[in-house]
């Protein structure tokens, strides 16, 4: 699965979530050597344009998400897409924050990543490997919007009117989420 998904900026269609997204994988980040999310520092982009920076999780079905204990570890709660061979007819993964994770499966293209993956490594062109700087170039481009989200999301919090107790639980919810 790791060999396939480092392959996977290489697909022209991109790829559809089980819930119709598509996505198009600009980096497919870093493969983790500990605990933790399967590949960390991705970039993907959306259909609108819109780039998401994050982790990526896989697996060969859908419920082993449950079954690795995923869905209480909030290590995974920077996930932005769960990839699967068999989607065993999920479309999202709960994360510990109570958000959900898509679901993608790499299934409808496995014939095309399995021939990439034999082949030497290629960058998003497909005519060789990132370099260092265009990485970087990246993975700055990814944190400003990041950042930008973050700040979105920071002031819709700070515009929750603090109410007592309920006031305050709400605003610890939110930092559950990643706020």
């Amino acid at each position: 699965m790791a060999a396939l998904w480092r392959n996977a900026h290489a697909l022209s269609d991109g790829l559809v979530t089980e819930d119709g997204r598509r996505f198009r994988v600009v980096y497919p980040g870093r493969q983790s050597g500990g605990g933790g999310p399967d590949f960390v520092d991705s970039l993907l982009e959306t259909e609108s344009g819109d780039l998401l920076a994050g982790d990526v999780e896989l697996h060969l079905d859908a419920p082993d998400w449950e079954c690795h204990g995923h869905h209480a570890d909030p290590n995974y709660n920077g996930v932005i897409l769960h990839v699967v061979l068999h989607p065993r007819g999920r479309s999202a993964s709960p994360q510990q924050s109570r958000m959900g994770v898509v679901v993608a499966s790499l299934a409808p293209a496995l014939d095309r990543l399995e021939q990439i993956a034999q082949t030497p490594q290629s960058g998003p062109d497909g005519k060789g490997r990132l370099d260092h700087e265009e990485i970087g170039a990246l993975l700055d481009h990814a944190d400003d919007q990041r950042f930008q989200a973050k700040s979105r999301a920071l002031r819709a919090v700070r515009a929750i009117p603090a109410q007592g107790p309920a006031g305050l639980g709400q605003l610890e919810d939110r930092r559950d989420v990643g706020y």
